[in-house]
């Protein structure tokens, strides 16, 4: 059994739906064939096809093949290697500029992502230095009517933003540490009731906000945009403080 991924050259649609829906009309110019080569050759340096005794190495279900077919490079890794290498092939892949496609979890690896972030989907796989247009589509596709209803992104340090709610309504909390400590805000606009308390639903349960706080999917992946780019919290937002409430 082998873990399948695909070594793309990176001039993909911007959208993930769009590319698995177009992938087969990809095809390699002969300098992008070369490209994918070079890449397969560096791959094997790296793992090699057969072990030391000249027997197959375990890390390949069967070994890159030497010839472009299709849309990119096909790659057949031994599933039980896998965990332990996919980490190493999207560093490999993002240094060299090309994409990654994920056949298990539909997710592509983009090599022009945000850096060293993470975003979470509840109950699906994770981004892996997601880019804007993934971000968006993250939240987009968020909803209360069985979920996913909950984002959650990292940036490598104990810094955070989460989303929930869905279809199209969002609340978004943003957590940030200084000194040991942390700070923890809701995100609301400028304009708004700023008393009266509202219901934002997710998958099972809802969130109480106050109506100035009820944002639109625009507003949620701009500010989770915002974060990725390892910006400072944003101005323009209204920063509801409720550290308290995570505190004795």
């Amino acid at each position: 059994m082998s873990y399948d991924l695909l070594v793309c050259v990176n001039r993909l649609d911007e959208s993930d739906a769009a590319t698995w829906k177009t992938l087969d009309d990809i095809k390699p110019t002969l300098e992008e064939q070369k490209a994918l080569l070079e890449f397969r050759a560096l791959l094997l340096s790296k793992f090699p096809a057969e072990n030391e005794a000249g027997e197959s190495a375990d890390s390949w279900s069967v070994p890159p093949p030497a010839q472009i077919q299709g849309a990119g490079l096909l790659l057949n890794i031994g599933y039980n290697k896998a965990s332990a290498i996919l980490s190493e092939l999207l560093a490999l892949s993002r240094e060299n500029q090309l994409a990654l496609l994920d056949y298990q979890s539909s997710r592509i690896y983009r090599p022009d992502g945000f850096s060293g972030v993470t975003l979470e989907v509840e109950d699906k796989a994770s981004y892996l230095a997601p880019t804007k247009k993934q971000i968006e589509e993250a939240v987009n596709s968020l909803t209360a009517k069985g979920g996913p209803s909950l984002l959650f992104m990292e940036r490598g340090t104990e810094d955070y933003v989460q989303i929930a709610g869905g279809d199209g309504i969002y609340t978004l909390e943003w957590r940030e540490y200084s000194g040991g400590a942390f700070k923890h805000y809701v995100a609301g606009t400028k304009v708004g009731d700023k008393t009266k308390e509202v219901q934002i639903k997710s998958n099972a349960f809802h969130m109480t906000v106050m109506e100035n706080e009820k944002l639109g999917a625009p507003e949620a992946a701009n500010l989770m945009t915002a974060f990725a780019s390892a910006q400072e919290r944003p101005s323009h937002v209204e920063w509801r403080d409720i550290t308290g409430n995570f505190k004795p």
